[in-house]
């Protein structure tokens, strides 16, 4: 564990995250806040506060010229075709919409649900930046071991590890 990690002082509740990880290394996390002016997160939402500024750079940064998948779940802005052709043509490999199951808990690396907590961002920032990188590399080892077993149930339930 980690013992110079930093938290941020956080004062608005959020509507959404998002951060991405691989075996490679993990992204800062994007929050998108929730208040009196909210907006729903639509596809074009998604793509300029979360996927252009976080994902690219990231990924350019982590991967360099290798090539790497994007995998997300199946919430309206991802899934909107708007999204999904961005995706298509920004990154090397999509796992896209016709290949993701629609609901499908055996397969989501991460439980999205919202939060009111004020303190939430900053306790996630915090233990974001204090997971070691074997953590991601266990999750990711796992996560594939997770798609073979669905793609072998053709989609179907998998009983959990």
């Amino acid at each position: 564990m980690r013992t110079n990690c930093k938290s941020l002082d956080v004062k608005e509740p959020i509507k959404s995250w998002y951060g991405r990880r691989s075996e490679k290394g993990r992204s800062l996390l994007v929050f998108l806040p929730m208040g009196r002016n909210q907006v729903k997160i639509n596809q074009q939402i998604y793509r300029d506060k979360v996927l252009i500024p976080g994902l690219i750079p990231w990924a350019r940064h982590t991967f360099g010229s290798d090539r790497w998948t994007f995998q997300q779940d199946s919430a309206p802005s991802h899934r909107a075709i708007g999204t999904q052709n961005w995706l298509k043509a920004n990154v090397p490999v999509l796992i896209d919409r016709d290949m993701w199951p629609l609901s499908s808990p055996n397969l989501n690396p991460r439980d999205s649900r919202r939060w009111k907590v004020e303190a939430l961002k900053a306790s996630l920032t915090r233990e974001w930046n204090c997971l070691s990188d074997d953590v991601f590399r266990a999750a990711c080892a796992w996560f594939r071991k997770r798609l073979k077993l669905v793609v072998k149930a053709k989609g179907g339930f998998i009983p959990s590890d």
